[in-house]
């Protein structure tokens, strides 16, 4: 489950504490939110260095590439895993309502800078969760392999831990082979085995073992006519199992298993680990791609002076969705009037719901509006 955030910016033409109270006033008196007071989110930007009103329009149009491709690496990273995913020890919605702009990671304030330096982090945190991914699918895949030749029937399954010395004669001349025959007709094959080709040693078939589908036998043929027994055997439906006995056989496949088991727990373990970082990086990058749209929208829409209220808004339910965006554009229809009329009219048309939606056109709104779900906790 995902909850939905608001993302907006308005001009800072009052104190920031009257705007937020208004707003928290307006939205309470329309009964769309239980607690306005702890849904809305006063979130503090850096001065960015933009440039001219053209390199804005440009970097509006990446950015909107940027947030696609992050959205869709994060969510990548909610899909692979089970567990509630965190950013530092906090939910998502925590980080995002507690936003503070990373001046570590990015504190170059040219837009340019940043979003190269975003990509490039995302990119490498990317490629360490494609190779961690990778090395526990490997390891999974081994472990699998394994355990599928311990618990299939005798037809497939590892004769190591099956197959014993005293199963086993074995000479100059002689050879023992092992078959695979299909429970119904054993009988058959007792009555048969010895004629199937030359030089079949008379009765050294024996039962070894048997489960719901097969009998495991073993018998000894002289090594000339072995692969005319074999062929015999295949066009009887009897299936021969390709084994070579060894006493250590059964020691090497415990511990080859049990060393696989290890392995498998080991690069899960790093797998885990990495998704969690991965996702934290993704949220944390997908978040400052997010806000810089807002800050780059804000100027295009607002122009000069760059002083804006940014504001988080959590949404309680989608229902809650569909109807706060009406409040939202009659609370701030006096930023642009022939916009909130326009949003007024299409907004009865707009069903809200899921990532984006495809509902903000920001053309048509009297303020930027962003969306940015975060997991549920």
């Amino acid at each position: 489950m995902k909850d939905l955030n608001y993302l907006i910016s308005i001009p800072l033409n009052d104190n920031k504490i009257n705007l937020i109270s208004e707003l928290k006033a307006a939205i309470l008196k329309s009964y769309l939110i239980k607690d306005p007071s702890q849904a809305i989110h006063q979130i503090d930007l850096p001065e960015f260095k933009y440039g001219t009103l053209a390199n804005c329009i440009s970097l509006s149009e990446q950015l909107q590439k940027f947030d696609d491709q992050i959205t869709s690496t994060t969510q990548k990273y909610l899909e692979s895993s089970t567990n509630t995913l965190t950013i530092n020890e906090q939910s998502a919605k925590a980080y995002l309502n507690n936003f503070v702009w990373n001046n570590y990671k990015y504190k170059r304030l040219n837009l340019d800078e940043i979003i190269q330096s975003i990509l490039k982090n995302i990119n490498k945190v990317d490629q360490d969760f494609k190779v961690a991914q990778q090395n526990y699918q490997i390891a999974k895949g081994t472990l699998n392999q394994l355990q599928r030749k311990q618990m299939g029937n005798l037809s497939t399954k590892s004769l190591a831990q099956i197959v014993s010395e005293e199963n086993v004669t074995n000479s100059d001349f002689l050879e023992t082979i092992f078959v695979a025959i299909p429970i119904n007709n054993i009988k058959e094959w007792f009555n048969n085995y010895e004629r199937l080709s030359k030089m079949v040693v008379p009765r050294s078939s024996f039962e070894i073992t048997k489960d719901s589908e097969f009998v495991l036998v073993n018998v000894s043929v002289f090594r000339k006519y072995k692969h005319d027994f074999i062929q015999a055997c295949r066009e009887n439906k009897y299936i021969v199992r390709e084994f070579q006995f060894d006493s250590s056989l059964a020691q090497k496949s415990s511990q080859e298993l049990q060393q696989a088991t290890e392995i498998e727990k080991q690069e899960f373990k790093n797998f885990s680990h990495t998704l969690s970082n991965s996702f934290s990086e993704a949220y944390q990058a997908l978040a400052h791609i997010k806000f810089l749209r807002l800050f780059v929208e804000s100027v295009l829409r607002y122009g000069l002076p760059t002083d804006y209220l940014y504001i988080v808004i959590n949404l309680d339910d989608e229902k809650s969705s569909t109807k706060l965006l009406p409040a939202l554009i009659q609370h701030y229809a006096h930023l642009s009037p022939s916009l909130a009329n326009k949003a007024n009219d299409k907004s009865n048309d707009i069903s809200i719901g899921g990532e984006f939606a495809g509902l903000l056109d920001q053309d048509v709104y009297p303020f930027p509006l962003f969306t940015l779900e975060s997991p549920r906790d």
